[in-house]
C-alpha cells in the first residue's frame, strides 16, 4: 500500500488500480466527510456534487459498501500526474547508457517454404 505525499490528502494510505480507494474511516474521523445514504444522494445529486466541490469529500453509503464522491482536483492531486512515456524516457527513466542497439549481422536461418 502506499501513502499520498502532497495535498491536503497527504498520508492517506491508498490502493490505485482502476480506481482510488481511500480509507474512508480516516475521512470520518478528520470531519472531512459528510455521508449520504444512496436513495438521499440519487434525489439530491446536485446539492452532492456541489458539497463535493467546496467541502470536500462525500462519502455514500449503500447496503454497507461505501463510496465516495470528491472533487476532480482532489482526485488528481491524489493520483498525481502520469509522464508520457516519452517524458519518461527522456527525464528521471531508466539509463540507456551501456546498451547495445546494433543489429546482429549473421545470416538469416534457412527456412522451408
Amino acid at each position: 500500500m502506499k501513502c499520498i505525499t502532497k495535498g491536503r490528502f497527504a498520508d492517506v494510505p491508498v490502493v490505485i488500480a482502476n480506481h482510488v480507494i481511500m480509507e474512508l474511516d480516516w475521512l470520518a474521523l478528520e470531519g472531512m466527510c459528510m455521508e449520504w445514504r444512496l436513495a438521499e444522494a440519487k434525489n439530491r445529486f446536485s446539492e452532492l456534487v456541489n458539497r463535493a466541490l467546496l467541502e470536500g469529500p462525500q462519502r455514500v453509503i449503500r447496503r454497507g459498501d461505501a463510496v465516495v464522491v470528491i472533487a476532480e482536483r482532489d482526485y488528481a492531486s491524489l493520483t498525481g500526474t502520469c509522464p508520457s512515456f516519452k517524458q519518461f524516457l527522456l527525464g528521471d527513466g531508466p539509463s540507456l547508457e551501456g546498451l547495445d542497439l546494433t543489429r546482429d549481422q549473421s545470416p538469416m536461418r534457412k527456412a522451408k517454404l
